[in-house]
């Protein structure tokens, strides 16, 4: 029995598809009684997959149905399937099939060719009818052949064959898919089917995104922050100029600049969700680039969205076609979110791209930020007030403050704090920046004060002005306007130049710990590649990542990367160069600390050393600083022998500080070793062997006096 809706309206949306699909039976049926007719069945006894006529006419129910009486069955039951949809509308039940035809533009045939493509999806027994009315064994599914025969009058064919063409909305947006193995195939005999996604919005199941989309695709709402007003109407009026013709709207700007919270402000006055998708996440660059346009598009309109798209620096090779393929359909809200030097014309043959700069983010802007989102937490005031400092010192945008308060709020559940101060945040804040900088670099842990510091006054002072410069700057270049007389003052790059071993990484650990910044050893052999370009995105990289976490750079031997350019010989002492002058024009650039040691200071490039801020010279230890080396180098519980004479050893070894440092471990445990206190002769041991490791081996001249206290094979050579 057909179950037409007898009702004015339906009851749910599963009733008017019920009746859809027994409206297609009596077009099967009408088919089937028409080939019949004219004799356009095979007398292949295998036909129909060994199904009978009478077999066939029980399934559909229509045996005793002549052609006229299923005509005119077919027009009353549709008249009465339209009038209960639109009495369903006016009252306000929302109608899977009708709803997806509204959005995607498809006209009466275009929704029933989806419904018949569909129809397989929610009843295996019609993959029994279409082989049987496809008149073939094989053919388990919905031939455009069929679809017209079904749908369209003879007078009508040709020109409901335009719905299948690529760029028609069906085929266009994926709301049906020919199968694979029949591309080659005249399009009248290509089969027909639905993706699962689609077949679950016609069951009106709870939405689940396209399970290849899923991992690069973030869909919940941000809370809002403050919006710049003239970018945020430039792009809305983009926005209003391009919604009748297939466009995108490029945003340009640094990574996390505010461009997510502003298309979805935008999206929001539209009453729409916002997607945003990852282009340079690895599921993504999977996807053909046309294939990817095509899903992402079908998933923003089937969840009544605008999509954004974060290219990052620039979209990878070869994926520019997604943005052309995405941005196909009139209407559909599409950005992207690159970088400022992201070309626009390379999407511009196909589509119109308006393009919008993004304002510069500023300490003020960053604040704005931060006091809105901890706004938006509903935190105490205490936090509220420190938003102008976060702001100053971290350069997160809107989804970076967003992470961090999260993350200090969990904390704070953690361990039972009653109230979120400020300097909560900076932590919690400086963990999120940090995260990207391990790939590139290495966190040096700050163990060591000032009172660790062993150098001449003259270096201690410059050290100290070093941690001045860094805490003042905001203070200096904002409050005071210097930065508007030195736009390129805002880079602090210091040189600390000595031989190995006289503390530059200390002094280095020192300062990151008095202005409370991390610090942060560059790897140079994780930043310097043999492929053209991908220093300079390596550089691009780290130096961002140390902008938001407003962290402190070390370059240790410094002369390997930043020393003398070499004489242009070939192509690549030429990029070489061009590699040094990039990695030189960021670090003037950078707003933050950069820290470059040297053994030799003779090395450094001429034209880079102009550049420096500061240049602190750590010298070889005379006696006295090795004297205050040798007693640091002990711990207070150390049990030193009382004949131990520290500054006799200091006066007769000239060591580096960390060659002192690690003579004191070795005695320690030699002495330990014997169960004995730290004696004279277990100093001399270690001292003998720190001599070798610097290609020394030791003779009674090091030793003078002091000699006659080695013992067995660490006696020195007359």
């Amino acid at each position: 029995m057909l179950h037409i809706a007898s009702s004015p309206t339906y009851p749910t949306a599963r009733d008017l598809l019920a009746d859809e699909l027994a409206f297609l039976d009596l077009l099967l049926a009408r088919h089937v009684a028409r080939l019949r007719a004219t004799g356009r069945f095979t007398e292949d006894p295998f036909r129909g997959l060994h199904i009978s006529e009478s077999d066939a006419d029980a399934t559909l129910a229509a045996d005793e149905w002549s052609d006229t009486a299923l005509d005119h069955r077919i027009a009353s039951r549709r008249a009465m399937i339209d009038g209960a949809i639109a009495a369903s509308i006016a009252a306000g039940l929302r109608l899977p099939l009708e709803s997806l035809a509204r959005k995607f533009g498809l006209d009466d045939f275009g929704a029933g060719c989806l419904l018949i493509a569909a129809a397989a999806s929610f009843d295996r027994r019609y993959e029994t009818l279409f082989a049987y009315a496809n008149n073939d064994v094989a053919r388990k599914l919905a031939s455009v052949d069929l679809v017209l025969d079904l749908l369209a009058p003879q007078s009508a064919r040709l020109d409901c064959l335009a719905h299948f063409r690529p760029e028609a909305p069906l085929v266009r947006d994926r709301l049906i898919v020919f199968a694979e193995n029949e591309r080659e195939m005249p399009l009248p005999g290509r089969s027909l089917r639905v993706e699962d996604r689609v077949a679950d919005a016609l069951l009106d199941l709870p939405a689940q995104m396209d399970a290849r989309l899923a991992s690069f695709l973030r869909c919940e709402p941000a809370d809002p922050v403050w919006l710049d007003p003239a970018a945020t109407a430039a792009a809305d009026a983009s926005l209003v100029c391009c919604r009748h013709e297939p466009s995108a709207i490029v945003l340009a700007g640094p990574d996390d600049c505010g461009q997510r919270s502003l298309v979805e402000a935008l999206c929001r006055k539209r009453g729409l969700r916002l997607i945003e998708a990852s282009m340079a996440h690895p599921a993504a660059l999977e996807l053909p680039p046309e294939r990817l346009g095509q899903l992402l598009a079908r998933e923003a309109i089937m969840s009544d969205a605008g999509l954004l798209l974060a290219a990052g620096p620039q979209l990878p090779a070869g994926r520019c076609e997604l943005v052309a393929s995405a941005a196909a359909r009139p209407g559909l809200p599409l950005f992207v979110a690159a970088a400022h030097g992201f070309d626009t014309r390379i999407v511009t043959r196909s589509v119109t791209v308006e393009r919008c700069d993004m304002p510069r983010a500023t300490a003020e802007v960053r604040g704005r930020w931060w006091r809105s989102l901890i706004g938006a937490h509903a935190l105490n005031e205490t936090a509220a007030a420190g938003a102008a400092r976060l702001g100053v010192t971290f350069h997160l945008g809107p989804n970076g403050i967003a992470e961090s308060l999260r993350i200090a709020l969990r904390e704070r559940s953690h361990d039972g704090s009653d109230k979120l101060t400020v300097d909560h945040l900076a932590t919690a804040a400086r963990r999120h920046a940090a995260q990207a900088l391990p790939r590139l670099a290495r966190r040096v842990e700050p163990h060591c004060d000032w009172s660790d510091l062993v150098l001449p006054g003259r270096q201690i002072e410059q050290l100290r002005e070093i941690s001045a410069w860094v805490e003042l700057w905001s203070q200096v270049h904002g409050d005071w306007g210097f930065k508007t007389k030195m736009p390129q003052g805002h880079a602090t790059a210091a040189l600390f130049c000595g031989p190995s071993g006289t503390g530059k990484t200390m002094a280095a650990s020192v300062v990151a710990r008095t202005v409370g910044l991390d610090l942060f050893r560059i790897d140079l052999a994780s930043v310097v590649s043999k492929y053209i370009g991908e220093t300079e995105q390596n550089i691009d990289r780290l130096f961002d990542e140390a902008m938001r976490a407003n962290a402190i750079l070390f370059f240790d031997e410094a002369d390997a990367l930043f020393g003398k350019r070499t004489e242009v010989r070939d192509a690549h002492d030429r990029y070489a160069n061009l590699e040094v002058s990039y990695l030189l024009q960021r670090i003037e650039d950078h707003e933050g600390l950069v820290i470059l040691a040297t053994n030799l200071n003779g090395n450094i490039d001429d034209a880079f050393a102009r550049r420096l801020r500061h240049i602190v010279a750590f010298p070889f230890p005379d006696a006295g600083l090795r004297t205050r080396l040798w007693r640091q180098a002990f711990p207070a519980e150390a049990p030193l022998d009382a004949a131990l004479d520290l500054p006799r050893i200091a006066q007769n070894f000239e060591l580096s500080g960390g060659n002192i440092r690690n003579a004191a471990l070795a005695a320690a445990f030699l002495a330990a070793s014997e169960r004995r206190a730290i004696e004279t002769c277990h100093l001399m041991r270690a001292i003998a062997r720190e001599f070798e490791k610097l290609g020394r081996p030791p003779n009674g001249a090091d030793f003078g006096e002091l000699r006659g206290v080695l013992d067995g094979d660490d006696t020195p050579t007359p």
